[in-house]
């Protein structure tokens, strides 16, 4: 491989370091480019080294996971935030209904994310496994948004401060650590929720299965339901 093309491989390299979604774009670009000398190529993406040969007429390219760690930290940020606000609720109508339709689908695309990510950087961006994944996390950041917007029409402006500055502390940035640790506060989130007499019995009882199937726990197969039924 010529210096030139070295130069260009940590050119890139360096901004997928400082700029993810522009890096990969970037590395991407590069892996097309320099295609037509039909190269095998090792190209360092997120952490993870990988090979593979790169024609013009099969062009592989690696998920973006940080782009997935974002859009799970807007859900779960949400998420969190509301089950807090929600936590002294009383009954049915004090439970945005927007929060249990979220609440009952995340797992889903939580535990979805986990298989996927097993197989990143080296999944191909239109398998089946993977655009999926990416419909169920679009779907769940719609509801997030939806749940925002409710939350801001219902709930006091001292709860408000509150949404915003958790928002904008998970701004900061994304990271694989920081995804597990948002999961792990929400699954026992979620467990306490579904435990509200406020929910919905059967709402309650989803719940509490999705994330029996999320978090591995024996009895709750693919479809979040006991084996045992």
């Amino acid at each position: 491989m010529s210096l030139l093309k070295v130069t260009i491989l940590v050119y890139h390299y360096a901004l997928l370091l400082i700029f993810p979604s522009r890096g990969c774009q970037a590395v991407q670009w590069l892996c097309f480019t320099m295609s037509h000398n039909k190269s095998t190529l090792h190209i360092i993406s997120h952490g993870h080294f990988y090979t593979s040969k790169y024609y013009p007429q099969n062009i592989i390219v690696a998920m973006d996971v940080i782009i997935l760690h974002n859009r799970i930290r807007d859900v779960t940020t949400a998420l969190k935030v509301a089950i807090e606000i929600c936590n002294s609720a009383t009954d049915t109508q004090s439970v945005p209904v927007p929060l249990q339709t979220l609440s009952s689908q995340l797992p889903w695309a939580l535990a979805a994310f986990d298989k996927v990510r097993e197989g990143i950087p080296t999944i191909h961006p239109t398998s089946p496994d993977a655009l999926a994944l990416e419909s169920i996390i679009k779907g769940c950041v719609k509801k997030s948004r939806s749940l925002k917007a409710y939350l801001r029409g219902v709930i006091p402006q001292a709860e408000l401060s509150r949404l915003d500055r958790c928002i904008r502390f998970s701004g900061l940035g994304a990271t694989v650590d920081m995804v597990v640790e948002l999961k792990d506060g929400l699954f026992s989130d979620l467990k306490t929720l579904a435990d509200n007499r406020a929910i919905e019995v059967e709402a309650g009882e989803n719940i509490k299965a999705l994330v029996g199937f999320a978090t591995g726990e024996p009895g709750f197969d693919l479809w979040g339901v006991s084996d045992s039924d």
